[in-house]
This record gives C-alpha cells, structure tokens and sequence, in this order.
C-alpha cells in the first residue's frame, strides 16, 4: 500500500531533480509498508541508512546546483538540508536504542516534509536553475 503517490505538481522540470525526488517517495513508501506489513526489526536498519544516504546525496546534489549557480537562497535552502540530515541522524540513533520509536506517524512527518519542501524550496530553487542554464548571461537571482 503507498502511503503517497507521485503528483506533477512537484516536478521541478530538472529531470535528475525529479527522479531523486520519486525515489526519496518510493523509500518512504518502503519504509511505511515495512513499519506496517512486513518484518520491521529486521528491515528497518538497511533502509533506514538507504534513505539517509540518498537523501545526503540528494541534497548535495542541490546544493552544488544552487552554489554553481549562485542561487541567493542557498544558505537558507542548506540550512533546511542540514536540519533534515540531523532529523534523518536522531531518528536513526533513535532506532538503534529503540526500534518502536519509528513508526507511520514518523514516516507521515518525513513525507510531509518532502512534500512541503519540494512545494516551496525546491520549486523555487528549480525556477533559478532552469533560468540560469537557458540564458548564462541573465543574472541568475530568483525574485521572491
């Protein structure tokens, strides 16, 4: 059972964006399905430090995305990453000490997270990219 599905209204119009973005979903899909289906204890480990991985991953590729073209919201926009990764880093300490401590209610906040990031942040920052690589020589600021 998903917990979410993919909407168009998230797609950036950067396919690698786009994809990462579909598969940070797929996780978290995986992640309820094995909190509420499937053997947890024995699951949760492997994809919990999968999705912690690729979710680093994916936000360091944003940010080098945002740093090569001088987005004037990067600081704020690496700053909502870091808080994540820290999020991301307790609860997976969290789990080691407890495994209970993830649960679906856990997983509804990291998808909403996702959701509102990629509904704000990311749309934003996608609207910077995409302008920047169509015309290098427009200066490449976002109006907010």
């Amino acid at each position: 059972m998903n917990l979410i599905l993919w909407s168009s209204i998230w797609e950036t119009g950067i396919e690698k964006i786009d994809n990462q973005h579909k598969e940070l979903l797929r996780q978290m899909n995986n992640l309820f399905d094995a909190i509420n289906y499937k053997d947890a204890e024995n699951n949760l480990p492997g994809m919990l430090m999968f999705l912690s991985g690729y979710v680093d991953a994916h936000f360091r590729d944003e940010e080098e995305a945002m740093d090569a073209t001088e987005y004037p919201g990067l600081a704020s926009h690496r700053a909502v990453h870091e808080d994540m990764r820290k999020q991301v880093g307790v609860l997976i300490a969290q789990f080691q000490e407890d495994p209970a401590v993830v649960t679906a209610g856990v997983v509804n906040y990291l998808v909403e997270w996702l959701v509102n990031h990629m509904e704000g942040d990311d749309l934003f920052m996608a609207a910077h990219l995409i302008r920047c690589s169509v015309n290098e020589a427009v200066q490449c600021e976002v109006k907010t």
